[in-house]
This record gives C-alpha cells, sequence and structure tokens, in this order.
C-alpha cells in the first residue's frame, strides 16, 4: 500500500529523473498492491496517472509492465465493451460533453475478438486508457492537473507518435482549461486541435473540439465568435 509519506514523495519528486527510476520498483509494487482492493484501488489511479507519463518518457526498462498495469487499472473501472467513455457524471447522471473513443488498437498477432486486441499493450491502446484514468480523476477533483502534468500529457502523446492521439490531447487540455473559466488557454488549445479535426473524417471529435472553443469564446464574452462554434 502506498503510504501518505511515498504519496507525497511521488508528488515532489515524480519529475525528478533519478529519483523516479530509483523508486520505480517501490511504487510499481505499492500501486500493483493497491489495484487488488476496493478499498485502495481509487489511490493507486490516482498514483499511476501520475507517475505512468514520467516512466514511458524516461524509457524504463519495464515500460511494458507499466502499460499492463495501466490496462488493470482501466479495466476495474470501465467496461472492456465500451466504445465511448465518458469520464464524468453527475449525481443526476448527466455526462460532460467530454469523450474518449476506445479504438481498436492495431495489433501484430493474430487475434480472434475486438476484445482480445484490446488486451494487447500497445501504445495507442495505453494512452487512451491513461487518458481516460486521469480526466476521471480530474472531474472528480482528486488530482490537480498541473502544467506539469500537461507537458507530461503532451510529452506522451508525442512519444506514441499519432496525431489524432497528439491533437485529442490538445482537445482535453482545452477542457481542462474550461472547466477551470480559464477561457483565453482553452481557447489556443482548442484551435490547435481544430487545425487537424477540420482535416480528417472525424465527426465526433470535431464535435467535440467545436464545443470547446464555444465554450472558450463565451467565457470569453465574444457572442459573435462562439455562435460559429454552436452546433
Amino acid at each position: 500500500m502506498i503510504g501518505v509519506r511515498l504519496f507525497e514523495d511521488i508528488i515532489q519528486n515524480y519529475r525528478d529523473n533519478h529519483w523516479i527510476l530509483e523508486q520505480e520498483q517501490t511504487i510499481f509494487d505499492s500501486i500493483a498492491d493497491d489495484l487488488k482492493s476496493q478499498d485502495t484501488l481509487d489511490d493507486a489511479i490516482q498514483n499511476l496517472v501520475i507517475v505512468f507519463p514520467r516512466m514511458f518518457e524516461l524509457l524504463s526498462k519495464d515500460v511494458k509492465l507499466w502499460g499492463k498495469l495501466i490496462r488493470e487499472a482501466f479495466n476495474k473501472v470501465v467496461s472492456p465493451e465500451d466504445d465511448f467513455i465518458f469520464p464524468y457524471a453527475d449525481e443526476n447522471g448527466i455526462h460532460s460533453m467530454y469523450v474518449v473513443q476506445i479504438r481498436e488498437a492495431p495489433s501484430q498477432l493474430p487475434t480472434k475478438t475486438k476484445r482480445k486486441k484490446r488486451e494487447l499493450v500497445h501504445p495507442q491502446a495505453f494512452f487512451e486508457m491513461y487518458l481516460t484514468l486521469l480526466m476521471m480523476k480530474f472531474y472528480e477533483g482528486k488530482i490537480n492537473i498541473t502544467s506539469d502534468i500537461m507537458m507530461d500529457m503532451l510529452i506522451l502523446a508525442r512519444s506514441v507518435n499519432d496525431p489524432y492521439l497528439s491533437n485529442k490531447t490538445y482537445q482535453t487540455i482545452a477542457y481542462i482549461h474550461n472547466e477551470r473559466s480559464e477561457f483565453e488557454q482553452a481557447r489556443m488549445f482548442a484551435e490547435k486541435a481544430w487545425d487537424y479535426w477540420a482535416t480528417v473524417p472525424s465527426p465526433l471529435e470535431a464535435f467535440l473540439t467545436a464545443y470547446a472553443l464555444y465554450v472558450a469564446y463565451s467565457g470569453l464574452g465574444d457572442s459573435q465568435l462562439a455562435s460559429q462554434w454552436e452546433y
């Protein structure tokens, strides 16, 4: 179990390359243990989404094991049959507009079912799972997504080398800023995402990005521009 002291150490030192690699096994084992119990599952996921991008960025020797840990955490809170994940629902069951689409991951191995393909640890798949878990904890108010964490999100997306995910990350950061009423920052990231989604056939992502722009311009008090993005 991750104690209070270790959790505080993670928050304080997770961007210290030497420290996090030195503590990797201890952190990994603690998170893996905490994932086994409903009583500690929430804490395990919070810690996992903080350290996971750093493990991938630093090319940890056990990066595949970290990917499997992400998959294990994801499967405990999301049905493997769900293709569209709403990371947040209020007390009335009404979901936020933000959605993560879980795409079928490419595979080099022959598999018989769609579900089995998702069991493979592919960078695209674990990034989408990571993003889902991170946004769940954000909307629950359990993680403060700092500028450092946003940078980790962007670095991880670039490392996966998938334009879809890079621009999904821009869109996601726009939603984070809108949630905080940081509308100028939201506008900037949403416009970056729109430059991509406007050129590819993805109605869902185009809609989500347009909505982020609508909220941002509305928050900035520019009703004329906001109306251009209203669906």
